[in-house]
């Protein structure tokens, strides 16, 4: 990694841990009344055969690997009327040719306390695995990565939130947060380790109960280890009124400035110039209407955005929608949407997601991205059912056309209380520009036992 660790850098990071730390110690200590009942804890246990082929995702590649893959899971919840602290964590051991040892661990710790007048939230994360196995959202940057590809991707978060005079005149909230993605062994040319802080403050003056006056301030620093020592800066300042038209009718209008600063081996810019942003909100029975206009500077200059959306609480489910266009600082304009349904029945759930969006990809360009995701889980009877995944990616620029296609469908079965048996099979594709597509596969059979203690 380049980041350079200022000394602000270190006292940020260092403050940001040693709240997380204070209010974890803060949720162990709360008293042993009636209401302090531990929710109970959960711990699963599971072992089984994993044949893969081309599992490094090699263009052309048809190696295979069999190994004992053994999972241990363990998650636990304290939850008061003022507190609630989740844990989970967990890791796999594999033995088998070039798959033997301790791998996947990940760690998930979330912590709430809410007063009268003040909510703190904290988490801490960290999660290792398999770069074609690993799921992460687009870097701080906004540029769209593809999660594929050979060689392992460790992920690092914790987050600091802390709210002051809820339900008051005047309010306010304050939110840290570091972000560090490190990459081993991987041969993809978009994939580089890279560490964001972020720092955001917010203050509320509720004026009337039909206006409120919103200040808002944002600094973030970002650093990537692409060869060439990218860093990025940004600041954000911001003044909003939201203003309640009637019962079921909200109007918000904002102006700010946003400073941009891009800082690498080759060059050196500076963009800088106003945001605005407006919107009206229409409530419903069930959800809401949405018209949003924005405008934002990004590391190429000012983008602007105009959308209609849409969110409805079905009977059985939810369902959200937007549709849009986007100019950006190139003269393109593009549309751009997205579509989340969710239903939950007796015996299935369903969620489907679907979106196109328009963003920076990592060298700069306008990218298209489009991306679509099923989850289908189906119970034939109180025993037995099966679950199928999917999702595909493709991101077009100028510079080339990636994607990426992954599929996974899984039978499972209680064999007895508490232990259940699951066999399956995975499909993966990756056709990254200029490389020949690569595709692996993955068979697997697990038995697995679960023990829960209140």
């Amino acid at each position: 990694m380049t980041f350079t660790n200022t000394p602000s850098k270190k006292a940020a990071l260092a403050v940001l841990l040693t709240l997380f730390v204070t209010q974890s110690v803060v949720a162990q200590e709360q008293g042993v009344g009636a209401d302090d009942v531990p929710q109970g804890s959960r711990f699963a246990v599971g072992t089984g055969l994993q044949w893969d082929y081309n599992p490094e995702q090699i263009p052309g590649g048809d190696a295979t690997r069999t190994g004992l893959i053994s999972t241990a899971d363990y998650s636990y919840r304290w939850e008061t009327p003022s507190t609630a602290l989740t844990l989970k964590t967990g890791a796999d051991y594999g033995i088998g040719s070039e798959n033997h040892g301790l791998s996947a661990p990940y760690f998930d710790l979330n912590f709430v306390n809410e007063t009268a007048r003040t909510r703190v939230t904290s988490v801490l994360k960290y999660d290792e695995g398999d770069v074609s196995s690993s799921t992460y959202s687009t870097a701080s940057d906004g540029s769209i990565d593809i999660a594929a590809g050979s060689g392992s991707v460790e992920q690092s978060q914790a987050m600091f939130g802390f709210e002051g005079g809820v339900d008051m005149p005047l309010s306010y909230d304050l939110t840290a947060q570091w972000r560090k993605t490190d990459f081993s062994d991987s041969i993809s040319t978009t994939h580089f380790d890279n560490e964001t802080l972020r720092g955001e403050g917010r203050v509320t003056a509720h004026l009337s109960p039909m206006t409120s006056l919103i200040f808002d301030a944002m600094h973030e620093e970002f650093s990537k280890d692409d060869g060439i020592n990218t860093e990025r800066t940004s600041d954000l300042a911001r003044i909003s009124v939201a203003q309640r038209l009637d019962r079921i009718t909200v109007a918000r209008f904002g102006l700010g400035h946003r400073r941009m600063a891009l800082s690498s081996d080759v060059k050196d810019t500076k963009n800088r110039g106003v945001t605005a942003t407006f919107s009206l909100r229409l409530e419903h029975r069930g959800g809401e209407n949405l018209l949003r206009y924005t405008r934002d500077i990004n590391s190429v200059g000012a983008w602007q955005t105009l959308s209609v959306g849409r969110s409805s609480d079905l009977r059985d489910g939810q369902i959200k929608w937007s549709l849009g266009v986007t100019d950006t600082a190139q003269g393109n304009v593009e549309a751009i949407g997205d579509l989340t349904f969710r239903r939950n029945l007796k015996s299935d759930y369903l969620a489907i997601g679907v979106t196109r969006r328009y963003d920076i990809n990592d060298v700069g360009e306008d990218e298209m991205a489009n991306r679509a995701n099923l989850m289908l889980d189906h119970s034939f009877d109180d025993i037995s059912g099966i679950n199928v995944r999917f999702s595909a990616t493709a991101l077009s620029a100028l510079s080339g056309d990636d994607a990426q296609y992954d599929a996974r469908v899984a039978y499972r079965r209680d064999v007895m209380e508490d232990v259940s048996l699951e066999a399956g099979v995975r499909f993966q594709v990756l056709d990254e520009a200029g490389e020949d597509r690569a595709e692996s596969s993955r068979v697997f059979l697990t038995l697995s036992r679960e023990f829960s203690t209140r």
